[in-house]
């Protein structure tokens, strides 16, 4: 159910701002979940391959699946092409703070698990980059398309310190 913590997040945002749902904003909502997680999950993939090979979980099909290397390139070739209509959508929006905001997802979603950086491997950065990337910048993604950044709500700071204490547990 992981995959559900973008839209749902980001949906959040919108709403908080005041505003409601439009077509392109439901679109985006909708990308957020599988496709945005498959890319994701596909790029933690293949950087945890000497790991997952040693997992007896990840050898079946309900907690992943062990990404041969020889498919490595055309994975990560793909999953920049999964996310590139995310990139579309938000620049659709004429917001250059969601736009940021996605850019920031991005940077801290691929170098969590992505060498040289691989946060994943970095607490308590590991923990920090989490709240940051999956509360605190995708909830901004959506309050900044239509809202007022004057009044940013102060509990979406003191949330993205629950989640980065959450994720340290």
């Amino acid at each position: 159910a992981l995959w559900l913590i973008f839209p749902i997040i980001f949906y959040a945002g919108i709403k908080y701002s005041g505003n409601s749902l439009t077509f392109l904003t439901t679109l985006i909502t909708i990308y957020l979940s599988f496709p945005i997680s498959l890319a994701g999950h596909i790029i933690n993939d293949i950087f945890d391959y000497d790991i997952d090979k040693q997992n007896p979980r990840k050898h079946s099909f309900i907690y992943g699946a062990v990404v041969e290397p020889k498919y490595h390139k055309k994975l990560h070739i793909f999953a920049f092409i999964l996310a590139a209509p995310l990139f579309v959508m938000i620049w659709m929006t004429g917001s250059l703070v969601s736009l940021l905001s996605l850019f920031g997802i991005a940077f801290i979603a691929y170098f969590y698990g992505a060498p040289p950086i691989r946060l994943k491997d970095k607490g308590p950065l590991d923990s920090i980059s989490n709240g940051i990337a999956y509360f605190f910048l995708t909830f901004l993604m959506g309050y900044a398309i239509n809202g007022d950044l004057s009044v940013f709500p102060v509990q979406v700071y003191w949330l993205t310190f629950w989640v980065i204490g959450f994720h340290a547990l």
